[in-house]
């Protein structure tokens, strides 16, 4: 067999496998149960001027601070704790009650300084006032369901919808200027896109790469067909595009829409790849984690590390690697050959999905240490995090 016919091969499978997978959701009931085996979003907010950590979760948001782990007190203007009529703290709390029932799966972008758009899982975009934790005005109405980030640009808003495509709207009104459409029904976009340059990188389940203008939403260039479902954010980097695919390629696309290269990885590519100090960092679902030069798409190291499949993308430093599996623990391999260095159980462990966030030390935010935020699906452990020496510092639960 020649290595054509190997990948050729091993991409009917995975189109095989990947069909299956889609049937047995909608047979079981994708859309009601979709809920249930989501995961939370775990990001950063500026809020009152510090670093807070972003839960959204099924029907609520809150909001941590990363010095201990508690929930955020509400602040006035003067700068003490807002109360409720018991005289109890008020939380930076969203529950779902305060936006007709809504449901969240993903982080939320800024309409202004004060303002953050939440896109739900209940086809609508919820608007949040920051200071005062409250919904502010009227949500709107999308066409479909959203489990990734939203992008704002110049004046529109870029929404993928994940059983549709990505839709430009106005980000006042929900008006849809243009629309990108999968080639499949019910398979849309699962991925944040990418703008650069008034260039809009479209990713989507249905296998197909796409860029247009971000006003127009004309194509580029032809879309690019990558025999794999997309479902993460390219990466930008010296001018090529690298985009993880569920064929289990690593693609090196060039700004004019031709594949230069590409690295074939044990499983689906499902983070988006992590640049650092020139090297191309990404895990896949058999719990390997690669190094791959991105001059010559060839493997510096590949390591097998996890029991179970690595969804999130890496966190990268000048010492580790550090990724978080399915299988409840968290690894930190050495950044210069992929060793173990030590792991981590979670409590329980639960599987680990949500996308891995690095806070730097910031000692005027009396954050003492770098840390890593990893997110779960235990409600008891939402989000854990730990210092770069694997010590757990808090654990934060509902």
């Amino acid at each position: 067999m020649t290595t054509r016919e190997h990948h050729t091969g091993r991409r009917r499978w995975g189109r095989f496998l990947l069909v299956s997978i889609l049937a047995l959701l909608v047979s079981a009931g994708c859309v009601g149960a979709r809920i249930d085996i989501s995961w939370p979003a775990v990001g950063t907010v500026d809020i009152d001027g510090s670093t807070r950590v972003l839960v959204a979760y099924k029907d609520r948001v809150d909001a941590i601070d990363p010095v201990n782990g508690s929930a955020v007190r509400l602040l006035n203007s003067d700068g003490e704790v807002r109360t409720d009529a018991e005289g109890n703290p008020r939380l930076w709390q969203i529950d779902s009650t305060d936006a007709q029932g809504a449901q969240y799966f993903s982080l939320p972008t800024w309409a202004d300084e004060e303002t953050l758009l939440f896109p739900t899982y209940s086809n609508s975009i919820v608007p949040v006032n920051v200071p005062t934790a409250s919904v502010d005005g009227t949500t709107l109405a999308l066409p479909g369901q959203v489990i990734a980030p939203m992008i704002q640009g110049d004046n529109l808003l870029y929404v993928p919808i994940r059983s549709e495509g990505v839709i430009a709207i106005d980000p006042t009104t929900a008006d849809v200027a243009w629309r990108i459409g999968s080639t499949r029904v019910g398979v849309g976009a699962w991925a944040q896109p990418l703008l650069n340059d008034g260039v809009l990188y479209v990713p989507l389940f249905d296998h197909y790469f796409h860029a247009v203008d971000a006003e127009t939403g004309e194509d580029v260039w032809e879309p690019i067909n990558l025999e794999g479902g997309i479902v993460s954010t390219p990466l930008l980097y010296e001018d090529y595009l690298y985009v993880g695919t569920f064929s289990h390629m690593l693609y090196k696309i060039s700004l004019q829409g031709e594949v230069i290269g590409h690295y074939e990885a044990q499983n689906w590519i499902w983070g988006t790849p992590i640049e650092h100090d020139g090297t191309l960092y990404i895990a896949d679902l058999s719990g390997y984690v690669h190094a791959v030069n991105p001059e010559t798409m060839e493997a510096i190291w590949s390591s097998k590390v996890a029991e179970r499949g690595i969804r999130p993308s890496p966190v990268v430093t000048d010492e580790y690697v550090v990724v978080a599996s399915r299988d409840g623990k968290v690894y930190w391999l050495y950044r210069g050959d992929g060793t173990l260095a030590f792991d981590r159980e979670v409590e329980g462990r639960p599987e680990i999905l949500s996308d891995i966030v690095f806070i730097p030390m910031n000692e005027e935010q009396r954050i003492l240490q770098d840390m890593i935020i990893v997110g779960t699906k235990n409600l008891s452990h939402l989000a854990v995090a730990y210092d770069m020496e694997g010590r757990q510092l808090w654990a934060f639960g509902r």
